[in-house]
């Protein structure tokens, strides 16, 4: 966010990244999806087009990290030059028009409150900005929170989630997902705690050189890992018979979380091996 940087090496660097991932991610998710589902679905070139153009649900994030790119000159200026209560008082906006918003939507589950809402530009501001804001004054504030502290943060806030999304399930009878928005309470918090975490891992002193290279390792392939952990999920455990219903729920969130996250990593890794693919697309 202080870095300064000409609106050139801005779109050169940043966005033209962003949208090479986009468009070749897209490409290759559309290609999936017309190979997996000639047998059930009647293939297209508008079907191609469609899946390729409307992109992957899973990379909504990327057009979310392009705007936060796009709006960086303005968000650098205002963080400058605005006074500490102004910005108080957009977090302030941030937090009823979006958060709030996006927290007790699910909740209550009301076509009215949902129509209502919608009169509200407010709760249309990018995630990505949210998050991009977010993520530089967790930087600049982290000595006020400690490693454990973030931990129970997290737990606690996972907990809880869990909780009202159980609670949400038993009452109407059916599997719901009311504390997973993007913009909601619980995520906002968890990754913020795991943000400050994470963080303040790779600022500690006297830690070991190999935590610090996993760290540093893990963290250049986290993009690329994002991209495409969705490809095991969907089509890959799918067509070797490894399915959810096969375990406990607390068994299958572990096992497919590690074994998904393992394999990614390894795959990135080597991808970003590879020069034009390593610099752009992961």
């Amino acid at each position: 966010m202080e870095k300064k940087l000409s609106i050139f090496e801005l779109y050169r660097k940043y966005a033209a990244r962003i949208v090479i991932a986009w468009i070749s991610w897209s490409f290759l998710y559309a290609l999936i999806d017309c190979v997996a589902y000639k047998k059930t679905h009647e293939i297209t070139g508008e079907y191609f087009w469609t899946h390729f153009l409307g992109g992957h649900y899973h990379l909504w994030f990327l057009p979310a990290i392009l705007t936060a790119y796009l709006f960086l000159p303005v968000l650098q200026k205002m963080i400058k030059y605005l006074e500490i209560e102004d910005l108080l008082y957009i977090g302030i906006l941030i937090l009823t028009g979006i958060i709030c918003r996006e927290t007790l939507q699910p909740l209550i589950n009301s076509v009215i409150l949902d129509t209502a809402l919608k009169n509200f530009p407010l709760a249309e501001i990018p995630v990505g900005i949210l998050y991009f804001i977010l993520g530089y004054y967790l930087h600049h504030y982290i000595d006020y929170f400690s490693g454990k502290k973030c931990f129970a943060i997290y737990l606690g806030t996972c907990i809880l989630a869990a909780v009202v999304n159980a609670l949400y399930s038993l009452a109407y009878k059916q599997n719901m997902s009311v504390t997973s928005g993007y913009l909601s309470i619980w995520v906002v918090i968890s990754s913020a705690a795991v943000f400050v975490a994470l963080e303040k891992g790779l600022k500690i002193e006297k830690r070991k050189i190999l935590n610090e290279a996993i760290l540093r390792s893990i963290s250049e392939c986290t993009f690329g890992i994002y991209l495409i952990h969705t490809l095991f999920i969907e089509q890959v455990y799918r067509r070797i018979g490894l399915t959810q219903e096969k375990f406990p729920v607390i068994v299958t969130i572990i096992l497919f979380s590690a074994m998904t996250f393992l394999i990614s990593y390894v795959i990135i890794w080597c991808l970003k091996k590879i020069p034009f693919i390593g610099k752009w697309m992961v």
